[in-house]
């Protein structure tokens, strides 16, 4: 099934959206932009302006979007990749391994800084869940039913894996847990989603 084009996105009452972390994460940084002050690139930019009036209308037509924690979990992974990176390259290291091995305390101290940048990027992602009235949601555990509940995650995630080739185990997985969430469309800017079978993705 083709993508559909945000700007002609029809929204139903009732029904639920979730946002994949490559349609979270640019409205993340255009907060941080217009809180902080912080660049944001390009391409970040212009999702984050397309975002806005397709989350507005949404709310408007009494939809609802949302993201799980695995978005919060692979921004946080995201801030933290980068900023490893980044103190690495700036203390003269390749690898951790190198600074481990040379100057410990330091490795420490690159620690401590990549911490605080990650903490600071989640608390924008909470800010930004604020603004954009997204909610923050996670698959319902139910006593006595956690292992049924895990074997039909694993047989959704598998089927849609089956079915769309192009995506990473990653992408079926937050599709797996959008259905258990009971959304009825995504928002991603992947391009493994733009063509999925019989799943209906919103993109530029």
């Amino acid at each position: 099934m083709p993508a559909i084009a945000m700007n002609a996105a029809v929204f139903s009452a009732g029904e639920r959206i979730y946002l994949d972390t490559s349609a979270f994460f640019p409205l993340v940084l255009a907060w941080a932009r217009s809180a902080k002050g912080r660049s944001i690139p390009p391409i970040e930019r212009t999702r984050a302006a397309a975002l806005t009036p397709f989350l507005e209308a949404a709310i408007r037509g009494s939809a609802k979007p949302l993201v799980s924690i695995l978005v919060f979990e692979e921004v946080g992974a995201i801030a933290r990749n980068k900023a490893f990176s980044l103190e690495l390259s700036a203390a003269g290291f390749g690898k951790r391994a190198e600074a481990r091995a040379a100057d410990p305390a330091k490795l420490d101290a690159i620690d401590a800084r990549v911490a605080s940048a990650t903490l600071e990027v989640l608390g924008w992602a909470a800010e930004t869940l604020t603004q954009h009235s997204v909610a923050l949601e996670r698959p319902a555990v139910l006593p006595l039913e956690t292992a049924k509940q895990a074997k039909a995650l694993r047989k959704v995630h598998r089927a849609v894996l089956r079915n769309n080739p192009s995506l990473d185990s990653m992408d079926a997985l937050h599709i797996a847990v959008g259905a258990e969430l009971g959304v009825s469309g995504f928002v991603s800017f992947d391009r493994a989603w733009a063509t999925l079978a019989n799943i209906r993705v919103f993109s530029l």
